[in-house]
């Protein structure tokens, strides 16, 4: 990943991390949610590989 720095005014970085966003590759936007679900679990000291599963049994009632 290519990073770089850019100076911009506080009231025009919203719409331009928009634009960003938007213009960015499938690829680069599965990168950067990975990176940060990666920075929440090393927040919560979790160690996570791929998705948690559950499973969750009800009764239906017969009427």
């Amino acid at each position: 990943m290519k990073k770089a720095v850019r100076i911009v005014r506080l009231d025009r970085s919203d719409e331009l991390d928009f634009d960003r966003w938007l213009n960015a590759s499938p690829a680069e936007k599965l990168d950067t949610l990975q990176y940060l679900r990666e920075m929440v679990y090393e927040l919560k000291n979790e160690d996570r590989k791929g998705l948690q599963r559950f499973l969750k049994v009800t009764r239906r009632n017969k009427n």
